[in-house]
């Protein structure tokens, strides 16, 4: 059945690439670049999946699935690729590409159920909690021993927020800056998200005293601006947040530019951490 898929897969995206190439040329906004855009379904039903990620490996273009399944990397040089598709409880698909000079790639991509189940996690007392992912027991890890230095928004906090961006998760942090303006549109981004510092502190384009975080995604260090974590995981997928700022960063994040402040963002499923929570709760009633 896998192989199948999976034939199927690289036909569907070699005829749909091959298409691209023999389309007439496609003007777009930077001269030398291309854009890609398509959809995710679910391989059994053709359901659009929502939340998606899309993303190119290695570089800062990636994108969310809107609630149609569609996504859009726009003026992405030319060059070689991996497009890599990711979505919870969905097998991850990757898909060599090249993309020539003012091309523009349509991609459809059916994702089949990995059948994995995410196991139980119990907590008792100030333990930490079980059977996680180890990135994401060394999210608790660090909570436990950073208390104080740190703001962490747990899948607690997090599910309470309900935020409907990332950006939106981060409005409440003491000394965080987030700056929406004209250019937000339904699938969010062109927000600003900038440190306090003392005064003088500014760079680039932020205003005095403030300077832009670097992000993880996780524990990968990603070249990006700030203004496009919106776009690079849908607030839905994400599990946990760790804040730091200065001094108080762990080696792991002291990357350059950390001194302004660091967003260490894990993705997991945090609506499955609410409904344990429900029931741990009415057992105990």
């Amino acid at each position: 059945m896998a192989s199948t898929f999976l034939r199927r897969l690289a036909a569907g995206a070699l005829g749909l690439l091959l298409a691209g190439a023999l389309a007439a040329p496609v003007a777009v906004a930077q001269e030398g670049a291309g854009n890609l855009a398509g959809r995710v379904l679910d391989d059994s039903t053709g359901t659009p999946l929502f939340g998606a990620r899309v993303l190119l490996l290695g570089t800062k273009y990636a994108a969310g699935t809107d609630e149609a399944g569609r996504f859009r990397l726009a003026d992405v040089p030319a060059g070689p690729y991996v497009l890599q598709v990711r979505y919870i409880g969905y097998e991850t698909v990757s898909l060599p590409l090249s993309l020539a000079p003012g091309q523009a790639l349509q991609l459809e991509f059916s994702l089949a159920s990995s059948g994995f189940v995410l196991p139980d996690i119990v907590v008792r007392g100030q333990g930490r909690p079980g059977m996680l992912d180890p990135k994401l027991a060394a999210f608790y890890d660090r909570m436990r021993t950073n208390a104080g230095f740190a703001t962490f928004l747990t899948p607690q906090y997090l599910n309470q927020r309900n935020p409907q961006f990332t950006t939106d998760a981060l409005r409440s942090v003491p000394g965080i800056r987030v700056t929406c303006g004209s250019t937000r549109t339904n699938a969010g981004g062109g927000c600003e998200i900038a440190f306090q510092r003392s005064a003088g502190a500014g760079i680039g384009t932020y205003g005095a005293g403030q300077c832009p975080p670097i992000i993880f995604l996780d524990g990968m260090f990603m070249r990006m601006k700030p203004q496009e974590l919106d776009q690079m995981i849908p607030a839905q997928q994400i599990y946990g947040i760790e804040i730091y700022k200065g001094q108080a960063t762990p080696p792991e994040f002291n990357y350059p530019g950390a001194a302004c402040g660091v967003l260490a963002i894990w993705s997991g499923d945090r609506f499955g951490e609410r409904d344990r929570e429900r029931d741990r709760v009415g057992n105990n009633r």
